[in-house]
């Protein structure tokens, strides 16, 4: 015979609602875990695993996965949750759309000056 206290046969899975927050974190028994910055604002549904992981999802697919953090008011942050958020660095670069910047591979073109007095002569036109 088995002894049935050690490991549950199947896994029990209990869900909860939790709404993230604008800085893309949701709360869970007083600790915080990050969410990708899209579903700020939105409701997620979360739980354990046996394995002791928090798993987050939102109507169809798995979003996030975190160890569960022993004690209280603490905080796990995924980076990767934050990554083309509107407004940071590789967002800005992606926004480049191929464009050369000074630390990019590709060189930046010369560009012929001239002075702004042609523009003034062409306007009045002479």
């Amino acid at each position: 015979m088995i002894p049935w206290n050690t490991k549950p046969l199947y896994q029990v899975r209990q869900w909860e609602l939790r709404e993230v927050s604008k800085d893309c974190f949701i709360s869970y028994q007083q600790n915080k875990y990050s969410v990708p910055y899209r579903y700020a604002g939105q409701q997620v549904k979360v739980h354990e695993t046996n394995e002791g992981m928090l798993e987050l999802y939102d109507e169809y697919e798995r979003i996030a996965v975190h160890p569960l953090l022993d004690g209280r008011h603490q905080m796990t942050m995924n980076s990767e949750h934050y990554q083309g958020l509107p407004g940071t660095k590789k967002e800005q670069d992606k926004n480049l759309h191929g464009l050369a910047t000074p630390d990019s591979p590709t060189p930046i073109p010369t560009v012929e000056s001239r002075s702004l007095a042609i523009y003034a002569a062409l306007e009045e036109g002479e």
